[in-house]
């Protein structure tokens, strides 16, 4: 029988609701998620010419904690939450506004105190 990974588990989505890539949306999973223009990258936005080909951003679910955490990246491009310049890790509130380059994307939760993915499950 096919299992998906534990890692790999949706843990909450980004979704774009302004930009090239509108209505668009991107799985977050446990860990570290990377934000880039290019390949390999976790969550690719293509064709903003203004988001950076690697890291522009991260987000990162912590499964013992339950919070999703918004980080700056490695590029040299910002990333913007609710209009405000992320410069350390900053706790992502339900569909707050994250700005990458001209793309908006809004964060939707599906792991918190509701659900959480077990062992069992």
């Amino acid at each position: 029988m096919l299992k998906i990974p534990e890692n790999r588990y949706v843990c909450g989505w980004l979704v774009c609701v302004e930009g090239i890539n509108k209505g668009m949306s991107y799985p977050i999973h446990q860990g570290k998620n990377f934000i880039g223009g290019g390949d390999g990258m976790d969550i690719q936005i293509l064709g903003d010419n203004k988001v950076d080909q690697y890291r522009h951003a991260i987000v990162a679910f912590d499964d013992k904690t339950l919070k999703t955490m918004l980080l700056p990246g490695e590029s040299r491009g910002l990333v913007y939450l609710n209009d405000m310049a992320v410069y350390t890790p900053t706790i992502l509130e339900d569909y707050a506004q994250i700005d990458v380059g001209d793309s908006k994307l809004k964060f939707v939760p599906f792991c918190g105190d509701k659900h959480q993915w077990g062992t069992s499950e």
